[in-house]
Order: C-alpha cells, then sequence, then structure tokens
C-alpha cells in the first residue's frame, strides 16, 4: 500500500479514539515522547520546529509547551486528526504553532533546528521512496539540527518481539482476534525496515551521526544528527 493510501484510514472516528488508543497499542508511546523530550531541553537554541505527522497533536502540545519561544510546524495530510490538534491550541493557547495539512513535500519551508516524524516512516515503501522522505527532512534542516524518528522496526528477533507485542495488546485489553488481525497487518502492510538499513538510508542522505535512543519491543527511536 502507497503511502497516500493510508490516509484513508485516519478520519474523524480514528481522530476521536486515538489520543486514548494509541498506548494502548505502541508500547512505550508516553516513554518515548518523554524521552524525546529529555533530549530535546539539553539543546537551548531551537527556535524552529517541524513535526511531522502530528495528528492529534500529542508530541506538538508537549514541545510547544517546553519550547514556548520556537516557533513549531504541525503538518499532517489529514484534516480530521488536525481539527483535534486545532482545539489543543485553543485550549492551552499555543500561539507558537503553526498547523497545515500537508504532506512533507508540500512544506516550502526551510532551516528547521529540530525535526520530529513519530510513528510515520512504515507507512512508506522501501522503493526509493523512503529515500526521498530522508533527503527531504535533511534539506530541510539547519546546520547543526536533530531528527528524531520513532518507527515500527524490523528487529534481528523480529519474531520473538511480535509475539512480545501480541502478548501486550492482550494484557491491554485486546481480544486475540484484534492482537491477530494487528500482527497480519504489521506483517504485510508496513514498510518496515532493519536498523542497518535506517543507518544506511541515514548516511547516504548525509546524517553523520546516528544513535538509537529507545526501544520497546519491535518500536525503536533514534536521533539522527545534521552536524556542520
Amino acid at each position: 500500500m502507497k503511502t497516500k493510501e493510508w490516509l484513508g484510514i485516519f478520519d474523524e472516528e480514528r481522530a476521536i479514539s486515538y489520543d486514548d488508543g494509541i498506548p494502548t497499542f505502541i508500547p512505550g508511546y508516553l516513554l518515548f515522547n518523554e524521552l524525546i523530550l529529555d533530549i530535546v531541553q539539553a539543546h537551548k537554541d531551537v527556535k524552529k520546529v517541524l513535526i511531522i505527522g502530528a495528528g492529534t497533536g500529542f508530541e506538538t502540545v508537549n514541545i510547544a509547551k517546553l519550547l514556548p519561544e520556537a516557533r513549531v510546524c504541525a503538518l499532517d495530510p489529514s484534516a480530521a486528526m488536525l481539527n483535534s490538534l486545532e482545539a489543543k491550541k485553543v485550549k492551552y493557547g499555543l500561539n507558537n504553532v503553526q498547523i497545515k495539512t500537508a504532506f512533507l513535500e508540500e512544506d516550502d519551508e526551510q532551516d528547521y533546528d529540530l525535526v520530529i516524524a513519530n510513528l510515520v516512516m512504515h507507512f512508506i515503501e522501501d522503493n526509493g521512496e523512503k529515500e526521498n522522505f530522508m533527503k527531504t527532512v535533511f534539506s530541510k534542516m539547519s546546520e547543526n539540527s536533530h531528527f528524531f524518528l520513532v518507527d515500527k522496526m524490523k528487529p534481528s528477533d523480529n519474531e520473538a518481539k511480535l509475539e512480545h507485542w501480541y502478548n501486550f495488546q492482550i494484557r491491554q485489553g485486546k481480544t486475540g482476534a484484534n492482537a491477530k488481525a494487528n500482527l497480519d497487518m504489521i506483517n504485510n502492510d508496513l514498510n518496515r525496515i532493519t536498523e542497518e538499513r535506517l543507518n544506511e538510508l541515514g548516511a547516504s542522505v548525509g546524517f553523520q551521526y546516528i544513535h538509537r535512543f529507545f526501544q520497546a519491543h519491535h518500536i525503536m527511536g533514534f536521533v539522527l544528527s545534521k552536524i556542520k
């Protein structure tokens, strides 16, 4: 399935249930977002942030609160998901947030000091599209900037990690049938890659430093740095 063909699943119904449902589907969801904040806080010179696949805005709200002087651009192709973010922006008075209904390649801005793409790249096929995605991100970043990428990956012990994830889903209250359907989706529909492939893609487009900062079952988080 191509990237833009996934857009239809992120409708108003998904937007309503997303915030409550995502921590029961993605192991460590709250933790990896906290870790990103911890790392970002160490960099005091962030003036411009891009959040790709901002969705309902969990990451956007946290980053905008942490960096009130920074301009935060929240990008997502789903207007239904971004409606929830619009409501959060008003609720928390986040005047530093700009919301755009668009894909990454449709954003014409540059010089982002910080880029975040959580749970996005597994929708992108590894047929040149992943490399183009990484190239586009790199081209939009300022010197000495950082790209946080958290994704559903294919670890070396993939079968074991997915079994662990199945057990995680059951403990979160999902039925065996639902958990099995999710396993089938992960295996058959998503475009997961190995950590080695991510390192290869990152290095090929110019990232000088790639560091894994998080893993929970098959979910991994990386910092990719563009160093002058």
